[in-house]
């Protein structure tokens, strides 16, 4: 989903390597090989697949309340 940010100009790569706290750079590095799957994601993060699978849970539980929050779902 993170590609639908540029075409739809709601933010480009240099705002989202910032979101990310990464450098610009290596988002460009990996942006072409997206989405990566949770084995490659926890290897990269220094975690377990489990850590992965449950911080992607926690992360749609708190964007969920945000929402709800805001009114917006």
């Amino acid at each position: 989903m993170i590609g639908l940010f540029p075409l739809t100009a709601t933010a480009e790569l240099p705002d989202l390597a910032r979101a990310l706290d990464m450098p610009e750079q290596e988002l460009r590095a990996l942006w072409d090989e997206l989405p990566r799957d949770d084995d490659w994601i926890a290897t990269w993060l220094r975690v377990t697949r489990r850590q992965v699978i449950n911080l992607r849970k926690c992360a749609r539980e708190r964007l969920a309340r945000r929402m709800r929050s805001a009114g917006r779902w």
